[in-house]
C-alpha cells in the first residue's frame, strides 16, 4: 500500500500562524501484482413494508437472486426482511444450495411498516458470528420508506454503524425510489464504511447489486485507516472529504472503508500550523495506513483479522521568511481538491434549500457555482463532468418534476464527490 502526503503551501512563515491543506493519496497498486477473488460474508436486509409492492419487491427478488448465483461455494450468505419487526428468511450458510434459497427468497411477500433498525440490528448480528480472518464483511441494508418503527434518530443508528465497523462488519446502503429517508442511510454506510446507492427506478436494482458484488469480490484490503498524528501543538480543523472520523490519543483516524486493486483514494485535511521561529525544515505530521489484508494477501493460518499497519510516513514543510512565502508556487493539485470540496459545499448548500422548498434559492446556488467553475483550473474533462450534473439538476428544479427525486441524485451526487468517484478522467 503506498501512500503519498502533498500539501497546499511549501513554504510557510516563521513569524505567524499558518493554515495549510494537507492531501494524503492511498494507492493499491503495489499490494501484489496478482488478484484473487476474496471470500464474502454478507447479510441482504431487504425492506419488505407494503410500499415495497409490486415492482419494487419483484426486481428486490431478481436482484438479490443474480447475486446469489454469482456466489461461491466459500462464501457465506443470509437474508433478513424487516418491516413491523425482523425475520431471518436464510440463516447464515456457504452457498451451496442455491435452490432453497431462491425459494426463500421467492417466499418473501410485502406488508407491514418500516423496523428498520431491527432489520438491520439482525443482519449486523449474523455477519458479525461469521466474520474470519480471510472473509470480507458486509451488510446490505436496502430500505425504499422512512424508518416508522424501533429506533429511527440519525445520530443513534450512525454510532451504531459505526461500532459494528470497529467489530469488522461493514455496511452498504441502498435507496429504492423516492420515498426513503436519504439522511439515514448516507449517515449509516458512511459510518459503517461501505457505499450508498440511490436505485431511482425498480429496474435499476439488478446492476446496482452487480456493482457492488463485483467490487466486494476484488478488495485486496478492508476496513482502511488512514492515521494522521499532528506534530505538536499542530491544530486539526477538519478532514474535508466527509468521511467518518474519529480522534483517539491525539491521531485522527479516516475509514475509508475497502479499496480495490489499482484503485487510488484520497483525503484531505485542514490544520493550523504554529510559527517555527527559525527557518529550515520542520514536522507538522505523522501518517500511517492500517488495513486488514483479504484474498491472496491475507494468511491462510491466522485465528483472527489481523490489521496490517504502514511505516510512519513523516510530513515536512519549510520555513522561511515573509519574502520567501509571498514568491513560493502553490501546490496546483491540493488548491483544485479544495476548491472541489467547496463544490460539493454548494451542492449541499443547494440540496438543503430544496429540503426547505426553496427550490429558486436552490437554483440559485447552483447557477452560482456554475460560475465559479469558469474561474478555476480544473481540466476541461472536469469542468464537463461538473457543469453536467448543476445543468441537469438546475433543470429538474425549474421544471418543478419531482424535487424529492433531485434531493436524492444530489445526496448520491454528494456522496460520490467528495470520494474522487465522479469523474471520467
Amino acid at each position: 500500500m503506498k501512500l503519498r502526503c502533498v500539501t497546499d503551501r511549501l513554504i510557510l512563515p516563521t513569524d505567524r500562524g499558518s493554515k495549510l491543506n494537507l492531501l494524503i493519496e492511498v494507492d493499491s497498486s503495489g499490494v501484489r501484482a496478482k488478484v484473487t477473488r476474496a471470500s464474502l460474508n454478507i447479510c441482504l436486509v431487504l425492506d419488505k413494508s407494503e410500499s415495497m409492492l409490486g415492482k419494487k419487491m419483484y426486481y428486490v427478488k431478481q436482484a438479490a437472486k443474480s447475486l446469489v448465483y454469482n456466489l461461491v461455494p466459500s462464501d457465506m450468505v443470509s437474508i433478513v426482511t424487516y418491516s413491523d419487526t425482523a425475520r431471518t428468511v436464510v440463516k447464515p450458510q456457504a452457498v451451496k444450495s442455491r435452490d432453497r434459497i431462491m425459494a426463500a427468497l421467492e417466499g418473501i411477500r410485502a406488508a407491514g411498516r418500516t423496523n428498520l433498525s431491527a432489520g438491520w440490528v439482525r443482519g449486523a448480528n449474523l455477519v458479525r458470528a461469521n466474520v474470519n480472518p480471510r472473509t470480507v464483511n458486509r451488510v446490505l441494508l436496502m430500505s425504499d420508506g422512512f424508518a416508522n418503527e424501533g429506533i429511527r434518530d440519525v445520530t443513534k443508528l450512525a454510532a451504531m454503524a459505526q461500532k459494528k465497523r470497529e467489530k469488522h462488519v461493514l455496511t452498504t446502503a441502498l435507496g429504492f425510489g423516492d420515498a426513503f429517508d436519504e439522511d439515514l442511510l448516507v449517515a449509516m454506510a458512511t459510518a459503517g464504511g461501505g457505499n450508498f446507492y440511490y436505485i431511482a427506478r425498480p429496474s435499476d436494482t439488478l446492476p446496482v447489486f452487480a456493482q457492488e458484488i463485483k467490487g466486494l469480490t476484488f478488495l485486496v484490503a478492508d476496513e482502511l485507516m488512514m492515521c494522521v498524528e499532528p506534530s505538536p501543538k499542530v491544530q486539526f480543523i477538519r478532514q474535508l472529504n466527509d468521511y467518518d472520523v474519529t480522534t483517539e490519543d491525539g491521531t485522527i483516524r479516516t475509514s475509508l472503508g475497502g479499496i480495490f486493486y489499482h484503485e487510488k483514494k484520497n483525503a484531505l485535511f485542514e490544520f493550523m500550523v504554529p510559527p517555527h521561529l527559525v527557518t529550515g525544515r520542520g514536522k507538522i505530521a505523522d501518517v500511517w495506513l492500517e488495513y486488514v489484508a483479504v484474498g491472496e494477501g491475507a494468511a491462510a493460518s491466522a485465528r483472527r483479522r489481523f490489521k496490517r499497519k504502514t511505516p510512519r510516513m513523516a510530513v515536512e514543510v519549510n520555513y522561511g521568511s515573509s519574502e520567501a512565502v509571498e514568491g513560493a508556487v502553490i501546490n496546483k493539485e491540493v488548491v483544485q481538491e479544495v476548491e472541489l470540496m467547496q463544490v460539493a459545499a454548494a451542492v449541499s448548500s443547494a440540496k438543503e434549500k430544496v429540503n426547505e422548498d426553496d427550490l429558486e434559492g436552490a437554483m440559485q446556488v447552483l447557477m452560482q457555482v456554475r460560475k465559479f467553475l469558469r474561474t478555476r483550473d480544473f481540466s476541461e474533462q472536469r469542468k464537463k463532468d461538473l457543469n453536467q450534473l448543476l445543468s441537469h439538476f438546475y433543470e429538474e428544479l425549474r421544471l418543478r418534476e419531482d424535487p424529492a427525486r433531485t434531493r436524492k441524485a444530489m445526496t448520491t451526487t454528494l456522496f460520490n464527490l467528495r470520494r474522487g468517484k465522479l469523474f471520467s478522467e
